[in-house]
């Protein structure tokens, strides 16, 4: 990589990173590489460029937020060495791990709640839900009849419990819970 400076500026609260990342962009030609949460609700704004550049917009950043009162440092690295970087991009490398963890989380609870629409609108025909339902692998039972709380069998019962038996308690709920 061919990065000359590195700028960190640390602040208190997410909206005060946006807000110096702002100005920092803003006052210098500099690249942003990242924000960092870290704990206690700081967060760490990276820029990166040629060493003038960095400084002027790290001191044009840490102005206004000295008169926000949300300053905690502001830093600029003239040529860090490589190992530095190494730990720069390792850090952004895990938050865009966690990024893609989140959307798969969500795109699981999306999926789980079109299961229970679709089940929802086909309890009218029972013998299409139940078709749809053994369709399904068990482990996607499992994790539907956990998301359901079925009150007939326990969590530890669902764990263990059969595709049939799964099935039939699933049904079960849907019909006790639209009568």
């Amino acid at each position: 990589m061919n990065r000359r400076a590195l700028g960190l500026i640390e602040v208190k609260g997410y909206l005060g990173a946006i807000e110096a990342a702002d100005i920092a962009l803003k006052s210098a030609n500099v690249n942003l590489i990242g924000c960092e949460i870290t704990r206690g609700g700081l967060v760490t704004v990276k820029l990166e460029g040629d060493v003038s550049s960095v400084k002027a917009a790290v001191e044009a950043a840490e102005v206004t937020m000295i008169k926000l009162n949300i300053l905690v440092v502001a830093h600029v690295i003239a040529r860090p060495d490589t190992s530095v970087w190494d730990i720069v991009e390792e850090n952004i490398k895990q938050e865009k791990d966690i990024v893609e963890e989140e959307k798969m989380e969500q795109e699981e609870e999306i999926q789980k709640v079109n299961e229970i629409e679709f089940i929802d609108n086909n309890l009218e025909d029972n013998t299409r839900l139940r078709e749809e339902l053994e369709g399904k692998l068990v482990n996607d039972l499992r994790t539907l009849a956990r998301s359901l709380n079925l009150k007939n069998i326990t969590k530890k019962q669902i764990k263990f419990a059969r595709k049939d038996k799964l099935v039939e308690e699933i049904i079960l709920f849907y019909q006790r819970r639209n009568n």
